[in-house]
């Protein structure tokens, strides 16, 4: 826990010392990527698993129900907002984890999906803090934090330390 927090304020020390650089002002679109291989590597986990693939059939049902359920209400809900552009990411998502499943139940991986995921993790931890921390407007955000704010998530922290 401490390492993958320790991780994300490297990556935000990181990113205020090299903000000027401009090839940090693009850690979006690898985080998104990075968002979609940990799903990949998720979705391998689970079709892997001989105890979920073999037991589908007593709540496949009941997941496809929920599923299509789901995605009808996501269609219908942006149909109503007019963003496609966000519900083609949430596609791109199901996608990602559904290749991840079929690629998983096809073959069995010998490797420790659980190790992988790790590393994985910590790279979008990091490159969370590098987006964070070349933010050119990072001095303006702070100063302008109220420490009412941090009870949340120092709340979450203290809760997650002390029950886990």
């Amino acid at each position: 826990m401490f390492s993958i927090i320790s991780t994300m304020f490297l990556g935000i020390g990181i990113g205020y010392v090299l903000r000027n650089w401009t090839i940090l002002q693009k850690t979006e679109k690898t985080i998104s990527l990075t968002i979609f291989l940990l799903l990949f590597i998720l979705g391998v986990s689970i079709g892997s698993n001989s105890l979920i693939v073999n037991n589908l059939g007593k709540f496949g049902k009941q997941a496809i129900i929920l599923a299509i359920s789901g995605v009808l209400g996501s269609l219908i809900a942006a149909r109503l907002q007019e963003r496609r552009r966000t519900m083609k990411g949430s596609l791109i998502v199901i996608l990602f984890f559904c290749v991840g499943c079929i690629m998983g139940a096809l073959n069995k991986f010998q490797f420790d999906t659980h190790t992988i995921s790790m590393y994985i993790l910590y790279a979008l931890m990091l490159q969370v803090g590098v987006s964070i921390g070349s933010n050119k407007n990072l001095k303006t955000i702070i100063s302008h934090l109220h420490p009412k704010m941090l009870l949340i998530p120092l709340g979450t922290i203290i809760g997650t330390l002390l029950f886990s």
